[in-house]
């Protein structure tokens, strides 16, 4: 789980120019993209006090952009 500052869906106006500028491939169906993300440790901590996404790209390494995010309630 992570915590981003911008989430935006993928067939949004924002979520396209995100993919674009970071150089990403087009996606379709549900989801979208998380930027500037922070890991959230759900046992440790269950504020966000921006947009708690679940990212299918969630690798823990410190990204400027994140895809395939769904937002979460903490």
């Amino acid at each position: 789980m992570r915590c981003c500052d911008t989430y935006a869906p993928y067939e949004s106006d924002e979520g396209k120019a995100y993919l674009k500028e970071y150089g990403l491939e087009a996606q379709s169906g549900s989801g979208g993209v998380g930027l500037s993300c922070s890991s959230i440790i759900p046992a440790l901590s269950d504020t966000c006090s921006s947009n708690p996404v679940c990212c299918t790209d969630d690798d823990d390494s410190v990204l400027s952009i994140v895809v395939g995010c769904t937002p979460i309630q903490l």
